[in-house]
């Protein structure tokens, strides 16, 4: 597991309730890929432990990215840690698709 670097915050809006869960600087991270799917597990130790587990298919998790790409052709510029992070991280995922053929 890592350290979240930034914060993520996740909702999930039932008829009856709403959870909301933040995991910021105190919160860690791990990822996993299978053949399937990409594996994201968001942790919060201590007395308000919480997890969550997301589980992306390949066909759903190319389908968030190209909506990602469409979206930010339409917003402002980011700050420029924030563009170079996502642009190594994704020069890195393309080298390693292409590498596993």
């Amino acid at each position: 597991m890592k350290d979240v670097v930034s914060r993520a915050e996740v909702a999930l809006d039932y008829p009856d309730k709403t959870y909301i869960g933040f995991f910021d600087r105190h919160s860690r991270y791990a990822v996993e890929a299978d053949g399937k799917n990409l594996i994201l597990r968001l942790e919060h130790r201590g007395e308000e432990r919480k997890v969550v587990d997301i589980h992306l298919e390949y066909p759903l998790l190319a389908a968030v990215l190209e909506d990602f790409t469409a979206s930010r052709a339409s917003h402002k510029a980011m700050q420029p840690h924030e563009r170079d992070h996502l642009v190594r991280a994704l020069k890195g995922l393309a080298g390693a698709l292409a590498k596993a053929g």
